[in-house]
Parts: structure tokens; C-alpha cells; sequence
């Protein structure tokens, strides 16, 4: 199946055999359990963390395999030349508790607070590399937490399918998604259609820019800025493009415009 064609919300639906039900009030520690279960992840403690924000009870810990965007990313990463052995975990959050699959039925969609999907594909199987391959997690209420344009995403778990709303995460592997590439991808996948895109896609697209001037891309060193134009105008997003010294055209007005109009500004 090609990038084009890959399954967009096919690892999100996919059904797993097991469940682990962990019951995650306090006193339970996010730091001994991400320590133990995933090589002490940062990124993987602070979801655990946003979740004990939203008086979360229950995480439910399923084994995935590689399907849809999860296997077009382990076959991208194949054909670059690594190689790897994947392991995903579907983690979801969940505002009431459940020890079972029998009280788990009992829940409704509003108890969903989020979810990840993390994985390790780490080149040394003594040093694993978990991250979050994506996550979604809801708004909670918090004066200086702003979302101004959630999406909508299609979640299955324990054979039941939910519909929640909140902002995708990516987080970069340095093989074969960088900084631009996840940040691209968690961009687009609230707006384009399937609510998602393949990392082959989005590098597809990079490396025929880079073709274009006689370059070869290597998506382990990240994009430059042709290519993420290039991204999205293939996508069809409408863009500014704010170039500091070509708008300045000395170094005098551009410390001034810096001053002015400065990045953080734009950011925000």
C-alpha cells in the first residue's frame, strides 16, 4: 500500500487481545511505572502527568501491531536503510475506573480524556528509544490552556469505538521524523481529509523538492523551508511566509524589526 493510499486511522482502530487495566489515583506513581515500562520517557511521563491533571483513574494498556500509518512508518524506515523492530502500546486515559473489561464497558465516551500510541524502534535492543508516536489528549480546564481549533479523532478500545476532540502530539525519532516533519503532520492531521498523513508522505514530498535543485534529502536531518512550503501547498494551506532579513535588507532594520514584530509574537 502506498503513502497515498496507506490506512489513516487504521492503527487508532485496529482491535487488540489483551487489555491492562491500571489504576493510576494516587497513590500510584507515573514516575516508577513510565521508569519500568518505558526507559524513564520524558514525553511519555508528561501525558501520564496531564492526565492526573484531569482526575484521570484508569489508564488501559493494549499491545499494537504495526498497522495503517504505523506500518508505512516501520517499511519508511526499513527502506532508509534501519534496522528496526518495532513495539507499540496504545495507552488510553480515562476519567472514571475500571479493573476489567466487563466495568469497562460500563464507561461512556465523555470519561475518554485521551489517549497515545508510543512506540520503541530503537537501533540497540539494550538501549530502547520509546516515544510518542502520536497523542490526543482533551482540554482541561486551566485559564492559560488555550485550544482554538481541536480536531476530531476515531479511537477504538477494548472492541469499542469513541470519537474525542483535542490536539495531536507527534513527537521526532531522529530516523526518520524530525522537529518539521512531526509538527507538520500534527498540523494537518485537523485539517485534511482521513484526519491524518503518513511520514512517506510528507518525506515524499520533501525529497522531490530537494531533486528539484540537485540535492538528496535525508529525512533524519530535518526539512528546510522550500520543502515545508512545498508540504503545504500540496495540502492546499494557506500560509504567510515571514523571511526576517529578505523583509529587512540591512542589519540595522532587521534588529529593529526583531524588536518590533518579534518571533515569539508570531507564534503566539
Amino acid at each position: 500500500m502506498s503513502a497515498l493510499q496507506v490506512s489513516c486511522e487504521g492503527h487508532r482502530l485496529q482491535d487488540s487481545a489483551s487489555a491492562e487495566f491500571v489504576d493510576i489515583q494516587s497513590p500510584f506513581s507515573n514516575f516508577d511505572f513510565v521508569e519500568k515500562r518505558f526507559a524513564k520517557s520524558q514525553t511519555i511521563h508528561r501525558c501520564f502527568s496531564l492526565a492526573r491533571s484531569a482526575n484521570c483513574c484508569c489508564c488501559v494498556v493494549q499491545p499494537l501491531v504495526d498497522v495503517g500509518l504505523l506500518d508505512d512508518d516501520t517499511k519508511e524506515m526499513r527502506r532508509l536503510g534501519y534496522h528496526v523492530a518495532t513495539t507499540n502500546f496504545r495507552l488510553s486515559f480515562w476519567k472514571k475506573p475500571a479493573s476489567s473489561k466487563q466495568e469497562f464497558n460500563a464507561l461512556a465516551e465523555s470519561d475518554l480524556f485521551g489517549y497515545m500510541i508510543v512506540r520503541c524502534d530503537g537501533l540497540d535492543p539494550a538501549d530502547p528509544q520509546w516515544y510518542v508516536f502520536e497523542a490526543v489528549l482533551s482540554k482541561y480546564d486551566h485559564p492559560h490552556n488555550c485550544v482554538s481549533m481541536p480536531g476530531e479523532y476515531n479511537l477504538a478500545v477494548c472492541g469499542r469505538n469513541f470519537r474525542m476532540r483535542g490536539v495531536m502530539f507527534c513527537q521526532q525519532n531522529k530516523l526518520n521524523k524530525r522537529c518539521a516533519q512531526v509538527s507538520l503532520r500534527a498540523l494537518l492531521s485537523r485539517i485534511v481529509p482521513g484526519r491524518d498523513v503518513a511520514y512517506s508522505r510528507i518525506n515524499a514530498i520533501a525529497a522531490r523538492v530537494a531533486k528539484s535543485i540537485g540535492e538528496t534529502f535525508n529525512p533524519s536531518d530535518g526539512m528546510s523551508v522550500m520543502q515545508i512550503e512545498q508540504v503545504l501547498t500540496d495540502f492546499g494551506i494557506r500560509y504567510k511566509d515571514v523571511d526576517y532579513p529578505r523583509a529587512a535588507k540591512s542589519p540595522k532594520k532587521l534588529a529593529r524589526l526583531k524588536k518590533e514584530i518579534p518571533y515569539t509574537k508570531f507564534m503566539y
